[in-house]
């Protein structure tokens, strides 16, 4: 039987998204169930056209104001929040004015309990197949270089926005989703959920060496140990900022390194991790992702350095200044 153990908080996203004054009394509310408790109390200044003006007049830079009017009408009193249920109890290491107005990013769950979907396990391998196979095929490696340099300068000459509007780089796609749809079909993942036992399963992967079904020789070598050589520099570049605990952040990135060295499986997944974590580009070599990063590897349009620039950190319990994990790490034992 696999056992997954996490190294560091992980987080995967359902996709929804609420506003943290649903939390309340260490339980989780639905926005519904709120309005249905105080509407006939309050209907008169929810239905007002003053109220609902300034609803409709909340933008990204004063949602804080136009969220804490939302908290104070739909907020229920003591008696009226015994009228509703909750959806399923909540810890939070802060208390409300930490939070402050930020939202809330739900956990993926079923039966109101986390887990790790096996589509996350294996969209991250995909990618590990396709930086293998970029990185040790070099035929298949000069093919795809010289496709995205040829998009790179088609970009130039008709001055698009974007690499992605390129006759080439539509072709380029094609070939990466073709990889990734022939890595699919020897590939199957299982949901992980934290309360029941763990369990992987990995259809045999063909390499020049024979079958391997875990596809070991991938998961704890090169791939995670790039993004592992990016998060080095970063935490040592910043090493003298006071709320970057550079000690706790070193001693976690040299214990996975260690892992690795003993052979360990260790991969990073899940919300609030960094690009590196999340692609196969860096199959090609520092030289050429450095040289394509622009034009072609960078994440987000307003990023010019291929460096890692920002990373999302952890806060201790005590001190939400004080930054001291790296999120998402996670050992795979077979």
């Amino acid at each position: 039987m696999t056992q997954l153990t996490p190294l560091s908080p992980i987080h995967i996203g359902s996709g929804e998204v609420y506003e943290n004054f649903l939390l309340l009394n260490g339980y989780r509310y639905s926005f519904d169930g709120f309005l249905s408790a105080v509407f006939q109390n309050r209907k008169k200044h929810l239905l007002s056209p003053t109220f609902l003006k300034d609803l409709i007049s909340i933008s990204f830079s004063n949602s804080g104001q136009g969220k804490e009017q939302i908290r104070e009408v739909l907020t229920p009193t003591k008696q009226q929040i015994e009228t509703i249920h909750p959806l399923y109890p909540t810890h939070s290491y802060f208390d409300d004015s930490m939070l402050k107005e930020k939202d809330i990013f739900a956990f993926v769950k079923t039966a109101n309990e986390p887990y790790i979907p096996g589509s996350t396990l294996k969209g991250y391998i995909m990618n590990v197949l396709f930086f293998d196979m970029i990185q040790h095929e070099i035929p298949i490696q000069d093919y795809l270089k010289d496709m995205l340099e040829r998009a790179a300068l088609e970009m130039a000459n008709k001055d698009y926005s974007t690499i992605e509007k390129t006759n080439i780089m539509s072709d380029f796609r094609k070939v990466e989703r073709d990889v990734m749809i022939a890595a699919a079909r020897y590939l199957i993942c299982r949901d992980v959920s934290a309360k029941q036992p763990l369990g992987i399963y990995f259809i045999n992967r063909k390499t020049k060496v024979g079958p391997i079904p875990q596809v070991a020789e991938c998961l704890n070598r090169a791939f995670s140990r790039v993004t592992l050589q990016e998060q080095k520099a970063f935490v040592e570049k910043y090493r003298q900022d006071p709320e970057l605990n550079f000690p706790r952040l070193m001693n976690q990135l040299l214990e996975i390194e260690r892992l690795l060295d003993e052979g360990k499986i260790v991969i990073q997944i899940g919300k609030y991790t960094n690009y590196y974590s999340k692609s196969a580009s860096m199959g090609f070599g520092k030289k050429f992702f450095d040289m394509m990063y622009v034009d072609v590897f960078r994440p987000v349009v307003k990023k010019k350095n291929p460096e890692i620039q920002t990373m999302n950190l952890i806060t201790s319990e005590s001190n939400i200044k004080d930054l001291i994990e790296i999120p998402g790490y996670l050992l795979i034992e077979w």
